[in-house]
């Protein structure tokens, strides 16, 4: 199933993470975080990737 891509403007700092495999996050407004644990099941790939 393919989901129509979906867009929330938002404000916030990107940080760091240097762990044993670093990588960059942004946290959520907690409002967003409930809308994205929602719609999180249903993606099977990476976010922002397009699985066709």
């Amino acid at each position: 199933m393919l989901l129509d891509p979906v867009e929330v403007p938002f404000a916030a700092e990107v940080w760091h993470w240097r762990g044993p495999a670093p990588f960059h996050v942004v946290s959520v407004p907690a409002g967003l975080a409930d809308v994205l644990g929602e719609v999180a099941p249903l993606v099977s790939y990476g976010w922002g990737m397009d699985a066709r």
